[in-house]
C-alpha cells in the first residue's frame, strides 16, 4: 500500500508539472496542441506514457523542490535536537512509521505544489489574458496566488509539527527507557 501511495504521489507532483509544460507548449505552438491531447485522452497507450512521464516528471521536480527547500528544513530541524541520525528512525521505534511516510509524502506535495504553482501561474495567466480578457486574468492570478501562498505556509507549518512531534517521541522514548534507548536510536 505504501508503495502505491509513493507512485501515486509522484504522478500528482508530476501531472501538476505537465499541465504548465503543456500550457507552454500551447502558448508556443498553438491550436495544434489540442489535437494532440484528444488523441492521447481518447487511446489507452498514450494515456500509459503520459502516466509514465508524469511519474518521471514528479521524481524530477520533487529532486528540484527538494533542493530548492533544504534550507528551510535544515532550520526548521536545527530548533531541535535529535539523537537519531534520521527522523523515520523515531518513528519506526515507536512503531508509527505510516504516520511518519504519511506526513513525509504531504511534505513532498506541497513543496513541489509550491514550484508547480509559480510556472501554472505565469502559463495560465498568459493564457487567460490573450484569450478571455483581463478578468479572467485577475481571477487565475488570484487562485494562482492563493495556492502559492497556501502551499507554501502549509508546508513550513508542516514541516515544523513534523519536528516537533519527532522530538516529543524521540523525549518520550528516551525518558522511559533511559539513555541505553537514545544510544540505539543514534545507531
Amino acid at each position: 500500500m505504501e508503495t502505491t501511495a509513493l507512485y501515486v504521489e509522484y504522478v500528482v507532483i508530476g501531472m501538476e508539472t505537465l499541465s504548465w509544460i503543456v500550457m507552454s507548449i500551447y502558448i508556443i505552438v498553438g491550436n495544434s496542441v489540442k489535437e494532440i491531447i484528444k488523441y492521447c485522452i481518447s487511446n489507452i497507450l498514450p494515456s500509459i506514457i503520459a502516466i509514465i512521464l508524469c511519474y518521471v516528471l514528479g521524481l524530477v521536480t520533487d529532486r528540484i523542490a527538494d533542493k530548492l527547500f533544504e534550507k528551510r528544513r535544515k532550520n526548521i530541524k536545527d530548533n531541535f535536537e535529535f539523537q537519531a541520525q534520521t527522523s523515520i528512525a523515531v518513528w519506526e521505534d515507536y512503531s508509527n512509521s505510516s504516520y511518519a511516510n504519511f506526513t513525509l509524502s504531504r511534505i513532498r506535495i506541497l513543496r513541489s505544489t509550491t514550484i508547480n504553482s509559480v510556472f501554472i501561474g505565469l502559463t495560465s495567466s498568459f493564457l487567460a489574458y490573450n484569450y478571455f480578457g483581463i478578468k479572467l486574468l485577475l481571477f487565475v492570478l488570484f487562485i494562482c496566488i492563493c495556492m502559492f501562498f497556501g502551499s507554501n505556509s502549509a508546508h513550513k507549518n508542516l514541516l515544523k509539527n513534523y519536528y516537533k512531534k519527532t522530538n516529543a517521541l524521540e523525549n518520550e522514548t528516551k525518558n522511559k527507557n533511559g539513555k541505553d534507548k537514545s544510544i540505539i536510536l543514534s545507531q
